[in-house]
């Protein structure tokens, strides 16, 4: 089971990906499912839906939410009770916020907890998020399973390996790493806390798929990143 972790549908000005060119991408190369959300900057949580209900096998669809919006609360139950919708997509750089910020950030959160959905957020090296910020939410609620997108690329790198070893509930996802910084990150924190991701449509599944199999030649550590750890975190029980 392959599934790619961080896909954009919709359309910005720059960027823009259907649901059929997804389909099309991930038919190519060999994608058995996606974790689809919005381009941050526009969002369009409905389409989104749209997609998950036209290919419920293949697409898995998250929410985005901009946490400053003042509907940010409803609009999540809204996408997680009545779209269906599987998780939760955060980018606090574009969005313009720390991910440690309790008071705008918790009440999302606690929504995550009551609905046991995964969290996948951009982890970059900012100062909006870093993976120190990341572990202040992760053990603030440590239900929740959060996925730093990039895996605190370029800077922050070591300091996401080092929260991810040490807080259960934090993993990290490769799109944009090296192939060094994936074996990096296996042999710190661990294969089966590392997950798939390309960042579509700006990377391939199937150059994402090469970096890991260069970086992780064991065929059972490469299936955990492949798919494995994202069916683990997709299920509602954990």
């Amino acid at each position: 089971m392959i599934i790619d972790g961080h896909v954009h549908l919709g359309i910005r000005p720059g960027a823009e990906q259907t649901m059929e060119e997804l389909i099309s991408r991930m038919d190519k190369d060999k994608v058995d499912k996606s974790i689809v959300f919005n381009f941050v900057e526009v969002l369009q949580n409905d389409y989104v839906a749209k997609a998950m209900e036209k290919y419920p096998d293949r697409i898995i669809g998250f929410a985005t939410i901009h946490p400053w919006h003042e509907n940010a609360k409803d609009e999540l139950i809204r996408c997680i009770d009545k779209l269906g919708l599987k998780g939760l997509k955060m980018h606090p750089t574009l969005h313009g916020y720390s991910f440690s910020n309790h008071m705008l950030i918790d009440p999302l959160l606690e929504i995550c907890t009551k609905f046991k959905i995964p969290v996948i957020g951009h982890g970059g090296d900012d100062i909006f998020s870093t993976p120190l910020q990341y572990e202040e939410m992760a053990r603030t609620f440590p239900e929740v399973k959060f996925v730093i997108a990039h895996m605190g690329v370029v800077w922050t790198v070591n300091e996401a390996f080092m929260v991810a070893k040490r807080n259960e509930n934090i993993f990290l996802g490769t799109a944009g790493a090296t192939i060094g910084y994936i074996k990096a990150a296996v042999e710190e924190v661990g294969a089966e806390k590392v997950v798939m991701g390309t960042d579509s449509p700006f990377q391939s599944a199937k150059l994402e798929m090469q970096k890991i199999e260069e970086a992780v030649p064991d065929k059972k550590k490469q299936d955990l990143i492949l798919g494995g750890n994202w069916a683990r975190l997709l299920e509602r029980n954990y």
